[in-house]
């Protein structure tokens, strides 16, 4: 089955975070529907509007990070 072709509806993204203090949540993971795999992640706000997620694999100096901003 080729999960990459169904619908993201549904489904659960963020998982298993904890609050660590200063608006970072830590210790949970993200799914990313594009390559069907979850990663480790950390989560900061920013601001109201802005979260910066940041998904990696073992170190979380080495990953990627995304803004998700709120659409109001």
């Amino acid at each position: 089955m080729n999960r990459q072709k169904n619908t993201t509806i549904g489904i659960t993204n963020l998982l298993g975070f904890t609050y660590e203090g200063n608006s970072v949540y830590d210790n949970g993971t993200v799914y990313v529907p594009e390559n069907a795999k979850k990663y480790k992640c950390i989560m900061t706000l920013e601001n109201i509007n802005s979260l910066y997620v940041k998904d990696y694999i073992r170190f979380s100096f080495i990953g990627r990070t995304n803004v998700w901003t709120r659409v109001i």
